[in-house]
């Protein structure tokens, strides 16, 4: 267990960080490209206007484009540079702003109009997502409550009636039961949070 602890902790705590990371990064997204849009329509290149959103934007995505334009500076081309940014972050907004980015370079066209449009559909799929995070607390509340219920009733017997948990903890029949019963609750967890997991 100490050595899977060991193991196990790290890559959890770094999956947690990135999606950490991942949320701030897509918190950020509108307001700095509202930025990138309007410093396009003033008249700036697309490396110009990079330039002043990192000057300007939040400090989460000012460091990626930051390093999105040093590695345009060590010659990479800055369709390159912009996709580096979607592979690092990995979230579906930075996909789409980015992309619609690179495309904007490749094909030409009104970028800032684009850019915009994108402002709009992410603040209004956030709107969504919000409004159905709130439909469902209730439910996910409930999914919490079911998913704790079975430690809380271990917990509760073992404190009143300890000698009959010792019997099923030393029993071979009574660890067999136990970790059915651990098997199902995974089941059960992993089924809810499928469940309830919201895909705008």
């Amino acid at each position: 267990i100490g050595f899977l602890t060991v193991v196990l902790c790290p890559v959890y705590l770094r999956k947690r960080r990135f999606a950490q990371y991942q949320k701030q990064f897509d918190a950020s997204l509108v307001e700095s490209l509202a930025t990138v849009a309007s410093s396009l329509r003033a008249g700036l290149t697309l490396k110009d206007s990079l330039v002043v959103s990192v000057q300007n934007c939040p400090a989460v995505f000012s460091a990626e484009v930051a390093r999105a334009l040093k590695d345009y500076r060590f010659g990479m081309s800055i369709d390159s540079s912009l996709d580096g940014i979607r592979k690092r972050v990995k979230t579906r907004n930075a996909n789409i702003a980015f992309g619609t980015l690179i495309l904007g370079t490749q094909l030409g066209g009104k970028i800032p109009d684009t850019l915009t449009r994108i402002v709009n559909t992410i603040r209004e799929v956030d709107r969504v997502e919000g409004r159905l995070r709130a439909l469902t607390a209730q439910g996910r509340a409930q999914g919490a409550l079911l998913c704790s219920m079975p430690f809380i009733i271990f917990a509760g017997m073992y404190m009143f009636d300890r000698d009959k948990i010792m019997l099923m903890l030393t029993n071979p029949v009574g660890k067999i039961l136990l970790g059915i019963v651990v098997f199902l609750e995974l089941i059960g967890v992993v089924v809810t949070m499928r469940v309830m997991k919201l895909d705008v």
